[in-house]
């Protein structure tokens, strides 16, 4: 058992790291600091933007500060030109992404968004 270090000089007790290291998951780190990761579901292969709320594993005890978004497509096809953004501000609970489909394009594949969320 290690107590929690006060100073620089102190080892670290690895105990106060507290996480999730799995899809969805999360990591807490001491000070504070929370970063949170989840996918949203599968979205089928058409034109439209599907838009909806990705939930964190664990709610921000206090504020979520951001979130990006990032996505994976079912194929590697060059008829996929989408992407996903995030819609207003991330909350607590989660944040909404949308696909954005250009103009040009079949969307012969499948995409999934995924995010990354930080806050305290």
């Amino acid at each position: 058992s290690v107590a929690a270090a006060t100073s620089a000089a102190q080892a670290v007790n690895l105990g106060q790291f507290v996480s999730s290291l799995a899809m969805p998951g999360y990591i807490k780190l001491p000070g504070g600091l929370i970063v949170q990761w989840a996918e949203g579901p599968v979205d089928p292969a058409n034109v439209t933007e599907p838009s909806y709320t990705v939930s964190w594993p664990q709610p921000f005890p206090t504020a979520c500060l951001g979130a990006m978004v990032s996505m994976s497509i079912g194929a590697a096809t060059g008829a996929a030109d989408w992407w996903y953004q995030t819609v207003g501000s991330p909350t607590t609970t989660g944040v909404t992404v949308i696909r954005q489909y250009p103009s040009v394009g079949s969307g012969s594949t499948t995409s999934q968004a995924t995010v990354l969320g930080f806050g305290y």
